[in-house]
């Protein structure tokens, strides 16, 4: 193990050979060079396993296995217990960076000691539809603002202090869903997490993800956060308005994943959706929109997103450099 590295990169990777060769080629092009690779392989598979112990190879990074709970919070603990790093920085074998990522964010980290870490702006890329749409309006968080739900959308986009990780008490591996928001709540309780708007990621939006069949680990999750952490959270909200807000994310997340593939599901999940939301008119104009089908919404949101790529012109261009 080498010592002497500022960061360390941790990827946990599960059944993703194809997506994990283009994630290491992002950071093997990292214009910061101060860093380790740690892949942490989730896999049960034989084949699967030796594939990546070969990728591993081919980039000179670390293969290791997963020997805590399985997913993502124990490869992830696993990289980090492994690593003696001053920072670690988080990538899902199915996103991306850019080139300056890890330069940005270190530079922002050594001047601002005081931070736990620090997140930036990113282009999520819904692979279903094949379009980019950029995301960069994020705020410096402090523990209140996690509470209200101000927090990094992916761990892909955040780098860390390795000791606040360690001090934070690690992933939680109990939990089925909300572990990345659980996280952010302990890290600032620490500290604030910073933000930079430069769009330094490809965050991947798999629809697949979001299927319906997943609504009840979500649920179960959001309530374990609520026992967790309800005392806090009815400071600023009520309980009900905070679940209810987290609900409708989850049925819009389940509309969109069948959007153009099921019709009678994309309405079922946006009803659902309106009636756990605050009964906005802006809500209920999405809601009644919802009838002309999911095809008509991604047409629109290409149709933003293309326009707003289009005035990122830098961005646009390191995207189609990173295909």
């Amino acid at each position: 193990m080498n010592t002497n590295k500022l960061v360390s990169v941790i990827i946990p990777t599960f059944n993703r050979s194809l997506d994990l060769t283009r994630a290491l080629k992002t950071i093997q092009n990292q214009s910061f060079k101060d860093f380790e690779v740690k892949v942490i392989d989730d896999n049960k598979d034989v084949e699967e396993i030796e594939l990546v112990k070969t990728i591993c190879k081919q980039f000179g990074v670390s293969y290791l296995r997963n020997i805590r709970t399985p997913g993502g919070c124990g490869a992830r603990n696993t990289g980090i217990l492994s690593s003696s790093a001053k920072y670690v920085a988080f990538l899902d074998d199915d996103d991306l960076w850019f080139p300056d990522k890890l330069k940005v964010q270190i530079n922002f980290l050594e001047k601002n000691t005081d931070f736990t870490g620090v997140y930036c702006g990113y282009s999520a890329y819904y692979s279903d539809h094949d379009f980019h749409l950029i995301s960069n309006s994020g705020i410096n968080i402090n523990h209140k603002d996690v509470l209200q739900r101000k927090c990094p959308s992916s761990t892909s986009l955040v780098t860390v202090n390795r000791n606040a990780l360690c001090d934070a008490g690690l992933f939680d591996e109990k939990l089925p869903s909300f572990q990345d928001y659980d996280m952010w709540l302990k890290l600032t309780n620490i500290g604030p997490i910073g933000y930079q708007n430069d769009v330094l990621a490809v965050f991947t939006q798999h629809g697949g993800d979001r299927v319906s069949v997943n609504l009840s680990k979500r649920f179960k999750g959001l309530r374990l956060i609520i026992e967790k952490w309800g005392h806090e959270i009815a400071q600023y909200q009520s309980i009900a308005t905070f679940e209810k807000s987290f609900k409708s994310d989850a049925y819009i997340a389940n509309a969109l994943a069948v959007a153009g593939n099921s019709y009678i599901y994309y309405i079922k999940y946006r009803g659902l959706s309106f009636f756990n939301s605050n009964f906005t008119i802006k809500g209920l104009l999405k809601l009644l929109s919802s009838f002309l089908g999911g095809k008509i919404y991604w047409f629109f949101v290409k149709q933003k997103a293309k326009k707003k790529l289009e005035q990122n012109p830098n961005v646009k261009e390191t995207i189609r450099a990173l295909r």
